[in-house]
């Protein structure tokens, strides 16, 4: 086997060992992110607890609108 036969092998299994970490550290980072979500959507907030016969009260402020006015275009 020549030198550069030995090189190339040697760089050969390097760039596999590379390719191998890549593809696994993505595989990774894609489980951790679905467990996050999961977790996350799995503890939301706990039940507010709405007494019989209330109220929501808004307090809107600036003008109310019923319609929207249609833009001049020639403005």
């Amino acid at each position: 086997m020549s030198v550069f036969n030995t090189l190339r092998s040697v760089f050969s299994g390097i760039a596999s060992a590379f390719a191998f970490a890549r593809v696994s550290l993505a595989n990774l980072f894609v489980v951790a992110l679905l467990v996050i979500g999961i977790a996350l959507l799995l503890s939301g907030p706990d039940q507010l607890d709405v007494p019989h016969g209330a109220a929501l009260v808004v307090s809107p402020s600036g003008s109310i609108v019923e319609q929207k006015a249609a833009p001049d275009p020639l403005a």
